[in-house]
C-alpha cells in the first residue's frame, strides 16, 4: 500500500481548493441563477394572463400585473406591462393582447447578459367579455 507523503497531501488540499473556487462555486450560482431566471420567467408570464384578462373584463390590466408579479416576489419597478391592443371598450369577442416584459439585469450573480438577453417577456390574448 502506498503511503501518502506530507507534500502529496499540501498538494491534494491545494487541488481541492481549485476545484472548489473554479468548479464548483460557478456552478452552485449557475443552479440558483437558473432557479430565478425560471421562476421570473413563470411569474411574467402568470402577469401577462392576468393582465389580459383583467384588461378583457374593462379594468386596469397595469395593476392586475403588477399584483401577480408581486406575489413572485418580482421587482415591480423593473415591470413593464403594456396594452398592446384592445384598449377602450370595442365589441365583444374581439381580442385584447397584453406584454409584460421584466428586466433581469443586476439581479443574478452571475453576468448572465453574456449569454442571453437581460429580459424576459410574455404576451397574453384574451377576448372582451
Amino acid at each position: 500500500m502506498r503511503t501518502i507523503h506530507r507534500q502529496e497531501l499540501g498538494l491534494v488540499t491545494l487541488e481541492f481548493a481549485f476545484l472548489v473556487v473554479l468548479i464548483l462555486l460557478p456552478l452552485l450560482c449557475g443552479v440558483i441563477d437558473g432557479n430565478h431566471v425560471i421562476s421570473a420567467s413563470n411569474g411574467v408570464e402568470h402577469a401577462a394572463r392576468e393582465g389580459a384578462l383583467a384588461a378583457s373584463r374593462g379594468n386596469d390590466p397595469q395593476t392586475a400585473a403588477l399584483m401577480t408579479m408581486g406575489g413572485y416576489d418580482l421587482d415591480q419597478n423593473q415591470a413593464t406591462v403594456t396594452l398592446v391592443a384592445g384598449a377602450g371598450y370595442p365589441d365583444p369577442g374581439s381580442e385584447v393582447v397584453v406584454r409584460v416584459s421584466y428586466n433581469l439585469s443586476g439581479s443574478t450573480v452571475l453576468p448572465l447578459d453574456v449569454i442571453w438577453p437581460s429580459g424576459i417577456s410574455a404576451e397574453a390574448v384574451m377576448r372582451h367579455e
